[in-house]
Parts: C-alpha cells; structure tokens; sequence
C-alpha cells in the first residue's frame, strides 16, 4: 500500500514493514493533480520493472514537477523531466 502525505512524502507499506520516502524540495506552485501524477510516476516505475522503493521515488518526482507549474494545467510532464529531478535530488 501506498499513502501520499503531502509536503511530507509518502509512506510505502508492504509485508516487509514501512518505508517513509521524502518530498522532494521545489517551489510549489500549484498541488493540483498531484496525487494523480503520483500514482502515475507510480505505475509507470512498476511497468518498466523497478521494485517498489523506487516506484515511490517517481511517483515523488512526478507529484513534484506537477507542483512546480501550474498544477496539472501546466501540461503533462514527461518522464524525462520527472527523472532529472530525481537525478538532481539527494539520496
């Protein structure tokens, strides 16, 4: 199970225990359509076969460039976008 907290990240639950993962820091701009582009950054880290931990660092990355704009009015972003802000956001 997967919970958004918000400012404050989310919270990754499995049969193995809990596993808080961090907001990435941006200006916020707008949340509008944050937990959609979460669960989408979510998903889309699933598809392409990476474990859960990870999954939960895109959906952060998706819901974090949704907020940097205009909400999700600002357009889509692409996952190129999504993963060079996980790639400039420390470990």
């Amino acid at each position: 199970m997967v919970v958004t907290l918000g400012g404050d990240g989310s919270l990754l639950v499995t049969g193995a225990g809990e596993r808080h993962v961090p907001a990435l820091e941006v200006d916020v701009v707008d949340t509008t359509g944050c937990g959609d582009a979460y669960c989408a950054g979510f998903v889309t880290a699933l598809l392409r076969h990476r474990d859960l931990p990870e999954a939960a660092r895109w959906g952060t990355a998706a819901a974090a460039t949704v907020a940097r704009g205009l909400g999700s009015d600002a357009g889509p972003a692409d996952l190129d976008a999504v993963l060079g802000l996980l790639r400039r956001a420390p470990d």
